[in-house]
């Protein structure tokens, strides 16, 4: 399983693999620790390859983009 989650501390976007397996997850950009339970997750998927795209997809839309 990989879930595109967000941090809310710096708005940062990554993927997490196996999100129910692990207590908490480090944002790559600020090094902030969340829980992963409480992290917002904006796609999950079993596939790695649909979990990137929806990752860039989220990102293109955010920086206004989307097609």
């Amino acid at each position: 399983m990989y879930a595109v989650v967000g941090c809310n501390e710096c708005a940062a976007m990554w993927l997490l693999s196996d999100p129910e397996t692990s207590d908490s997850a480090t944002c790559p950009r600020c090094q902030k620790t969340h829980r992963t339970a409480k992290l917002k997750r904006f796609f999950e998927s079993e596939d790695r390859e649909a979990a990137r795209e929806a990752r860039a997809a989220l990102l293109a839309k955010k920086r206004g983009e989307s097609a």
